[in-house]
This record gives structure tokens, sequence and C-alpha cells, in this order.
């Protein structure tokens, strides 16, 4: 969600630096919508690196809750042999 927030972000910058740009913009309103459109970009980029990284995190939840729902099942398993 909040890549998708930054990403419209970026979008929006952009399309008001390209309407700042068709009209008269001083070289001081280019070079800031140049900055903010850096900056954009730079959230972007971090955005997608923690998304890339909680994505891992994930995958690796996803393994540890499988590896112990095995235990689990070879435990529960044993145990009804045991009651037998």
């Amino acid at each position: 969600m909040k890549r998708k927030n930054i990403c419209i972000a970026a979008c929006l910058v952009s399309l008001v630096a390209v309407a700042g740009l068709g009209g008269c913009a001083s070289t001081t309103d280019i070079e800031t919508l140049r900055k903010e459109i850096h900056e954009a970009n730079m959230t972007a980029r971090r955005a997608r690196d923690e998304a890339l990284a909680a994505s891992q995190m994930a995958g690796e939840a996803r393994s540890t809750a499988e590896e112990a729902k095995a235990r689990a099942e070879a435990t529960d398993a044993r145990i009804d042999r045991m009651s037998r």
C-alpha cells in the first residue's frame, strides 16, 4: 500500500513538473521541480527496498510456520501412537 502511494506521489510530481515546464517557468522553478522529483524517486527507491525486505521476511516466516506445523503434526502422531 505504501509503495502504491509513493508511486502515485511520484507520478503527480512528474505531472506537475511537466505542467510547470509548459508555462513560463524560471530556472529556480525548474530546479525546485527537479529537486522534488529527485526526492520522490529516492523515496520510491527506499519504499521498494523496504517492500523487498518485507517480502523476504514474510517468506522466512512462512517457512518457519510450515516447519512448526510439521513438528506439531509429528508430535501429535507420536502421542497418538503412544496412547494406543
